[in-house]
């Protein structure tokens, strides 16, 4: 069987972390079959048994249409290539002639949220754009899909509101949770006294990190946000970003640290390291930092809803707290304490989800 993967839009983030869980598994999984897997240019793989490796530049919106709705079909055509199986791992499917099984994994959850964006808004007008338009390119390939694969149930039930698809074609499937032994990963050494406190994100507006800023004014006005640290995974050189700019203006920039990208590795160390996880986030498709953060056993201070409820059920150590509410999140963070509580760590299910998607493209 020949499946052919269109995976070109996974330049970053969680969708390129879905792509390498996929090849980790497919080791396992491949059989006899033979797999062409669409990648964006910048992507490098080592190389697979019975796994072709194509780079396509998908960089802008222009570029990743007209490869959905015409480059596959092309290059398709142009090796002699028929495909039993067509797996988009980008949330919507691809053109192609023949009457060929077409699953898509789905994770773009703007679509979903009723969260309103303001077109006019330079900053929100993408956002404005993928919950609106991006919406109609997803229900427009959805005609093509016989099956979808969603991260959580509450996404799919989001899912099902949103694009009226039938329900027993739609399957939950967990992202692998990456197994770590903490013990063996170094601590990063904070001799300031202060509570330090860990927001892993990228600075993107439904990231939230306005409301953990303006928790410490709050905090700042009774004069107690020197007891803090919040460290951001973003570099301060951007003060067009309206929370960094915030932080100076308000002039709080000694109660944050901004560390820049982090490497893997390090990110690790300080889930071992700080006292509390800060996750705010009011749109996310599962939330890694989580359920990475509970199993190193680390306290989480998260938004209330459900993402976040169902990837940290049964984990004593989360507490849940409105996304907006900038006094609730004052307080809660005002009630951690520099003395390292050891919490029960979140064992995540054991093995890999990853078999059902296998199964899926066998039509098993």
């Amino acid at each position: 069987m020949i499946v052919a993967v269109n995976a070109t839009a996974a330049r970053e983030s969680g969708a390129q972390t879905i792509l390498r869980q996929f090849l980790n598994a497919l080791a396992s999984y491949r059989g006899d079959d033979r797999y062409i897997i669409f990648i964006p240019e910048q992507l490098d793989f080592a190389p697979m048994e019975g796994v072709e490796f194509v780079k396509v530049d998908t960089s802008t919106w222009r570029r990743r249409i007209r490869w959905d709705k015409s480059g596959f079909r092309r290059c398709m055509k142009e090796k002699g290539i028929s495909p039993d199986v067509i797996f988009s791992m980008q949330n919507t499917g691809v053109n192609y002639d023949l009457p060929v099984p077409q699953y898509i994994y789905y994770h773009q959850l703007l679509p979903l949220s009723e969260h309103r964006w303001n077109p006019f808004k330079s900053s929100e007008r993408l956002y404005f754009l993928y919950k609106h338009v991006y919406r109609l390119f997803v229900q427009r390939s959805l005609r093509r899909a016989d099956r979808v694969i969603v991260q959580l149930d509450s996404t799919k039930t989001d899912f099902l509101r949103v694009y009226r698809y039938p329900a027993d074609r739609v399957e939950v499937v967990r992202p692998d949770i990456p197994q770590h032994d903490f013990l063996k990963v170094p601590k990063t050494v904070f001799d300031d006294g202060k509570v330090h406190l860990f927001f892993p994100a990228k600075p993107l507006p439904y990231k939230n990190h306005i409301v953990i800023v303006r928790a410490m004014e709050i905090l700042a006005r009774e004069g107690l946000a020197g007891r803090f640290m919040v460290h951001f995974s973003i570099g301060a050189d951007d003060r067009s970003t309206a929370f960094v700019r915030e932080i100076f203006d308000k002039r709080l920039e000694k109660s944050f640290a901004f560390e820049g990208m982090m490497p893997f590795e390090k990110v690790f160390s300080y889930y071992r390291s700080v006292d509390a996880l800060l996750f705010p986030s009011y749109i996310e498709s599962f939330g890694l930092p989580l359920i990475e953060a509970a199993s190193a056993g680390l306290k989480v201070i998260c938004s209330d809803l459900p993402y976040a409820r169902e990837v940290l059920a049964g984990y004593r150590g989360a507490t849940f707290v409105p996304y907006d509410d900038a006094r609730a999140w004052a307080e809660n963070i005002k009630g951690i304490s520099g003395v390292k509580n050891k919490l029960l760590p979140l064992s995540p299910d054991a093995g890999s989800q990853w078999e059902k998607v296998f199964r899926i493209l066998h039509n098993d």
